[in-house]
């Protein structure tokens, strides 16, 4: 009871009452949860939390009349950050010249500003006047700017003014306290007010941004980058590289600098700050730099990208880290890494940067290095070793080299090829990558020995944890892989105003849990801008750059809705066509034959292995055809060149060969019938010709005349199992025959077909699209009738003809531009509409895709200037895990026997298998 009675006595005090609720205030306001009364509102406290990009400075206008002094003003702010940043401060300043007594406002009030997401693409800049030697009242101002028809709305008590300046552009205004809150987007001011009301949803309440804030100075410009949101300003991103960037935006939290515009270069000094919970990152910050970095001297004068880490010892660093053990790289790679790590990208010879790539170690003694890579490479597997010039160059059996190194989703390397030079190892991913980067090397074409990079080059030896060197000429392509293609011309325009700043270098040295980070970009509108100018017009002429990269496929394959890469197998030369599958009875077994632009034919094996590549004297025409010769299985690989008819075994050797009478101008179709085989083909004296299996002729096709010479191979459409023969003239007329070579009825003529004709058996019928968006309808009989063009799909749509419905009946599907319909006949026979969408990606020609384990067809997409490949379920969906890399249309297989699809592409010179995730 006395217990109880003296602490009643005790919170009777008024005193200790008083005490208390001050602690509690204090501690209120220091952890956000909320303002102190009567305490003045800071600019910041408008700012979301949420903000990628915040621009802060004393005057607006003096701040832009400093930066058009420069002689790099017009690419400086022809970057659109910048550029969007100076026309709004500029439109705002002109709104309050034409009042009469707020016309000194904007020049004497501090701008702070955030940019903010605005949908449609686009973003929007929240600017917070502050500071002005005056109280400014916002009616009377309002009063002043009648001319723009002011209207209002109240926000949390707070009235919103939305101003028209013309009839597409206008701008909200609110008044908190001694802020004015403006943009032009109503959203975003009332978002900031919902800041000011809702303290903990700012960006004051971020300790980082705190630690991270500078002080305001005349003519310099603060900037403060987001990195956890950066994501919200790179949604072009390609679904590729967003995984690096979420990884990115984990890692770092907030960069604070202040930038200085100097006569040579932009300078903008300030500090880092990693993520609370970024090991790598914070423990770095913490190490000792090594002295001098020198592996910079073996970057080749093409770099793009380069970044690089110091630590004074590797070893130790890495094992503070604390990560999964890794006996294979403690064993044999983390003895050689002395204190520099080197990561580089050059100047793109590949389209997926896959080529392109290198890593690069100082090592304490190369000799030991070299020991201990092969003792590495014996045991996963040593594929190549050859000289290039003076340098011996080995290739390792891995793609987890440097995985415990540089984690999963980043894992630069792959199946490397490695060479040493004096106490550097460089690895690269490709035989060709690192070809040229000994040619390079020896001929002294590197960073270090180009006067034009002097000042770079002495900036990057100077002591640092951390640094990063980008050339904005070589840079374009880069970023056009990692963005989607629609911002692609906005990019060229964009590099057009970065490619004189090179390059770009970035030094930051550890601080006890953030980093005091440099960054020089060096204006040399002379020195680079005609090779970036060139580089940039070469771009432009082979825009062909894919979203999509093999590495990207393979980084995460345990998640189930990413498509796996199962192998890749280099061709010679580029592929000609779509690979394709042939089944071998005896075995049950699917192979893939594809054929490039030099001639050649490959075969090969489920796993990728090649089996056998052949040359022929001229190109193979159309599709390879499997004959069962014998009617044993015994399957004979059937195909023509412009001379020959030829029949190959399956290990690749002649069975048979036919010589032709007149060239061949298409592929041929072959029959299986009546143990002899019919094998038919158009020639250039617009005859067909027709042989058994033997090469001799064919009763009624020796040869049969006048029919011409035809767009595509012939084709069989059956009558109650009787095989008829339909062929499409490149006179646009189409005909049936029978097998005794009888025409059924009179050509038809097609007006302006689009693509060639296509058989649905069920149906048994013959379809056709024209550039008017008809279908034309031909039976076996050769009766055909005509399908209405759909609604807006009446210039020059694709023709389709698939079975996506599940109906047993092939579905009429027009396609244009991203608008795919169809149509089909239901139970009634009435031909009805039952598909209408916009297809994501908008593939520029989509094909039927049979599965092996649906029932329905699903659609194919190829975009062959993007070099990507896309696959659409049976309601149009793209399915997940696309896009993919391609050059071709592709295949589906079920090689794993598990109810799984594989699928076969050609990309540039190789085929890739793919495994899928399964469908929804």
């Amino acid at each position: 009871m006395n217990l109880l009675q003296n602490t009643l006595g005790l919170l009777s005090n008024k005193k200790v009452i008083a005490i208390f609720l001050l602690i509690l205030a204090i501690a209120g306001y220091k952890y956000g949860y909320y303002r102190l009364p009567l305490a003045t509102v800071r600019p910041l406290e408008a700012i979301p939390l949420n903000s990628p990009l915040i621009f802060e400075c004393k005057s607006a206008p003096a701040t832009i009349a400093a930066w058009r002094k420069t002689a790099y003003s017009s690419e400086w702010q022809g970057i659109q950050f910048v550029y969007k940043w100076i026309t709004d401060a500029e439109l705002y300043n002109d709104i309050f010249q034409k009042t009469k007594s707020f016309q000194n406002f904007i020049p004497q009030s501090t701008a702070t500003t955030g940019a903010q997401w605005a949908g449609n693409n686009s973003f929007e800049w929240l600017f917070v006047f502050s500071d002005y030697p005056h109280k400014i009242a916002i009616n009377d101002l309002i009063k002043e700017l009648d001319i723009y028809k002011p209207s209002s709305t109240v926000f949390r008590g707070t009235n919103v003014y939305n101003l028209s300046i013309d009839q597409n552009n206008k701008i909200a205004i609110a008044q908190y306290q001694r802020l004015l809150i403006l943009s032009h987007k109503t959203s975003l001011v009332e978002n900031a007010l919902e800041q000011i009301n809702n303290i903990n949803s700012n960006v004051t309440f971020s300790p980082q941004f705190n630690t991270a804030k500078l002080k305001l100075q005349d003519s310099a410009l603060n900037v403060y980058l987001n990195f956890k949101d950066l994501p919200i300003l790179l949604n072009t991103l390609s679904p590729q590289i967003v995984p690096q960037i979420d990884l990115l935006s984990q890692q770092m939290s907030w960069w604070g600098a202040k930038i200085t515009l100097q006569s040579d270069k932009i300078v903008s000094t300030g500090s880092l700050f990693p993520s609370s919970n970024a090991v790598f990152w914070q423990k770095l910050s913490q190490q000792y730099p090594a002295n001098s970095p020198t592996l910079c001297k073996i970057l080749p004068d093409n770099t793009a990208i380069a970044a690089y880490v110091s630590v004074e010892k590797f070893q130790k660093f890495y094992h503070s880290l604390n990560y999964p053990p890794n006996e294979d790289f403690n064993q044999y790679i983390l003895p050689f890494i002395k204190d520099e790590l080197l990561f580089f990208i050059c100047n793109p010879i590949s389209n997926d940067l896959q080529a392109d790539k290198f890593v690069a170690f100082r090592c304490p003694d190369r000799t030991i290095a070299d020991k201990l890579l092969t003792a590495y490479g014996k045991k996963f597997g040593e594929l190549k070793e050859f000289n290039q010039q003076n340098f011996v160059v080995k290739q390792i059996a891995s793609a987890q080299l440097l995985q415990p190194l540089f984690g999963e989703i980043i894992n630069p390397l792959q199946n490397p090829f490695y060479t040493t030079i004096d106490d550097f190892i460089i690895f690269a991913n490709s035989e060709a990558g690192l070809q040229n980067w000994v040619e390079k090397y020896n001929f002294n074409r590197t960073l270090s020995q180009n006067s034009q990079f002097a000042p770079a080059v002495q900036m990057m030896q100077q002591k640092a944890n951390f640094g990063l060197f980008i050339n904005p000429s070589y840079s374009l392509s880069i970023a056009k892989i990692c963005t989607k293609a629609d911002v692609h011309s906005f990019l060229e325009e964009q590099f057009k105003n970065l490619a004189p700043f090179n390059p770009l270098v970035i030094n930051a040295k550890g601080n006890s849990g953030s980093f005091a980070s440099v960054l020089h970009a060096y204006f040399q509108p002379n020195g680079n801008a005609n090779r970036a100018n060139n580089n940039l017009a070469s771009l432009d002429s082979n825009s062909t750059q894919p979203k999509d990269s093999l590495n990207n496929q393979i980084d995460n394959p345990n998640d189930k809705n990413n498509s796996l890469v199962l192998w890749r197998s280099e061709l010679r030369h580029p592929i000609k066509k779509t690979p394709q599958l042939i089944n071998f009875p005896r075995e049950n077994k699917n192979y893939i034959i594809a054929q490039d632009t030099a001639r050649s034919l490959y075969l090969l094996d489920q796993s990728g292995a090649l089996l056998w590549t052949k040359q022929f004297e001229s190109q193979p025409l159309g599709q390879i055809q499997p004959f069962d010769f014998f009617a044993n299985g015994d399957i004979k690989l059937v195909f023509c060149t412009e001379r020959y008819v030829y029949m190959l075994n399956k290990d690749g050797s002649v069975f048979k060969q036919i010589t032709l009478i007149a060239n061949s101008v298409t592929g041929l179709m072959v029959l299986d019938y009546n143990k002899n085989g019919f094998i038919l083909l158009s020639c250039a004296d617009g005859n067909l010709y027709g042989y058994d299996k033997n090469g001799r002729p064919f009763t009624g096709w020796n040869p049969k005349k006048g029919v011409g010479k035809l767009a595509t191979a012939a084709q069989i459409i059956y009558d109650n199992n009787l095989p008829y023969i339909a062929v499409q003239t490149k006179t646009n007329k189409v005909s049936v025959y029978n097998l005794d070579g009888r025409q059924i009825a009179s050509p038809i003529n097609i007006e302006t077909p689009q693509g060639y004709f296509q058989i649905d058996q069920n149906a048994q019928r013959i379809a056709v699209g024209t550039s008017s968006g008809k279908i034309i309808a031909i039976n076996n009989k050769a009766k055909s009738f005509a399908l209405s063009p759909a609604d807006k799909l009446n210039k020059s749509p694709q023709f389709i003809y698939a079975n996506i419905s599940g109906d047993i009946r092939k579905d009429y599907l027009r396609y244009n531009n991203g608008l795919l319909q169809g149509h089909l006949y239901d139970d009634k026979n009435k031909f009805v509409p039952f598909l209408n969408i916009i297809l994501e990606e908008k593939p520029s020609e989509l094909f039927e895709v049979v599965s092996p384990i649906n029932v329905f067809s699903q659609i194919g997409g190829l975009n062959k200037p993007l070099q990507q490949i896309y696959l659409y379920n049976n309601e149009a969906k793209l399915r997940a895990g696309f896009p993919l890399a391609g050059t071709t249309a592709f295949v589906l297989a079920d090689f794993l026997g598990d109810k799984s699809e594989t699928l076969i592409v050609g990309l540039r010179n190789s085929i890739v298998a793919y495994k899928l995730p399964a469908a929804d």
